[in-house]
């Protein structure tokens, strides 16, 4: 990990936006191949986010642009094309668990990722008031509602087979778990009336299904 510096993490992390937003029916390669690929994205990410998440404070737009493009193969388009009949059945479960779980390590981090080992140290002896792990939670609260409401929009244009939707919950709930009351109005404000609509389904169900659990049923 000390040999990868900033400019490694910004290309490796356009690589994955450029590779993610692929369309499979303008792919040379199989749905299978299709399928690992999306998985070697998740697990570079994921190794970003575990190794290098100190370096990536200023960097949530392309944060962002990473879990949007991840995030929009997981539903299937409703037009009725060559798009919407190649990418049924490419992501399972499967995907949509690494998925979730890059959601959680954002939304809900371990300690050793948003700290090094001197201070983890320090911490476990000492609980600070200035807690890495609130602050980390606080930051990606603050950046967040932008993937959800990428989230209601890609319900609006595609749908998610039941065992996608499964998976993702825990990553969504962990999401919306930090993004404050005041975000969430300003993010329904933002949106149009159909965008409304689907995020106040999505509100309603965190409130009663998933506040608070998303760590608990991403394990």
């Amino acid at each position: 990990p000390h040999v990868i510096t900033q400019w490694h993490i910004d290309q490796i992390m356009a690589v994955i936006v450029t590779r993610a937003s692929h369309s499979p029916s303008t792919s040379d390669c199989t749905p299978k191949q299709t399928g690992l690929q999306y998985l070697a994205l998740c697990r570079a990410f994921s190794t970003i986010l575990a190794f290098h998440r100190k370096r990536l404070g200023g960097r949530y737009h392309l944060i962002l642009l990473v879990l949007q493009a991840l995030l929009r193969p997981l539903f299937i388009p409703f037009q009725s094309d060559s798009a919407s009949i190649s990418s049924a059945g490419i992501f399972t479960a499967t995907h949509a668990k690494a998925y979730s779980r890059l959601l959680l390590q954002l939304a809900d981090p371990p300690l050793s990722s948003v700290t090094n080992h001197h201070h983890q140290k320090k911490h476990s002896e000492h609980h600070s008031l200035n807690d890495p792990t609130k602050i980390a939670k606080s930051i990606a609260g603050q950046h967040l509602h932008y993937l959800i409401m990428t989230y209601c929009d890609c319900q609006l244009k595609g749908r998610l087979t039941q065992e996608v939707r499964e998976k993702l919950r825990p990553g969504v709930w962990a999401v919306l778990d930090v993004i404050s009351q005041e975000t969430m109005r300003v993010m329904n404000a933002g949106m149009d009336k159909a965008g409304r609509a689907v995020w106040k389904g999505l509100y309603e169900e965190w409130r009663r299904d998933g506040r608070g659990v998303g760590r608990e049923r991403g394990r």
